[in-house]
């Protein structure tokens, strides 16, 4: 499974070089971080409740934490991976002192497949986004809500989704 996510993110990664920059700046202004939601949206479903009915072209809004691989977000383009919040990673088992415990090696490969969804972020005109994720927050154990539309499906145990917004749990 973490082969087919690296897999999944090397190929969006590749796809998305030398996309526009999601935030545009006038002279002397700040860019604008558009694709950040201030307040919950509606409608939130977990990871594994839109992975069982999705279907291409569906408009979601996830709820998910960003992990189930080692390194679940992406250096190079505006991708993460997230986890069922209903799935406990490593961090939440007291017995396990795991250095890493967004990747959920506490759990099985069948379990995380059944819960995780590959993330792209994108501006309102569908080009990827040019940032840091990390500088807005996005990072291994957040909490985070992402409103979009899923890509093709190669099968059920893949989920990816298009996002244009982006909300920050417990911020």
């Amino acid at each position: 499974m973490k082969k087919l996510i690296g897999l999944i993110l090397a190929t969006v990664a590749l796809a998305l070089a030398g996309c526009d920059s999601g935030e545009s700046t006038r002279a002397g202004e700040p860019a604008q971080a558009t694709w950040l939601l201030t307040s919950m949206p509606e409608g939130v479903e977990g990871v594994a409740a839109v992975k069982s009915r999705a279907a291409e072209g569906d408009q979601v809004v996830v709820l998910g934490v960003i992990g189930g691989i080692m390194e679940p977000v992406s250096a190079e383009s505006p991708v993460f991976v997230i986890v069922d919040t209903e799935l406990p990673s490593c961090a939440d088992k007291p017995a396990d002192h795991c250095p890493t415990p967004w990747d959920y090696c506490c759990e099985t490969r069948e379990s995380l497949t059944a819960n995780n969804a590959t993330v792209l972020m994108v501006d309102e005109s569908g080009s990827a986004l040019q940032v840091n994720l990390g500088d807005h927050g996005v990072v291994p154990l957040a909490e985070v809500v992402v409103v979009g539309e899923v890509l093709p499906r190669p099968n059920e145990g893949v989920l990816t989704i298009k996002a244009t917004k982006l909300y920050k749990v417990g911020s």
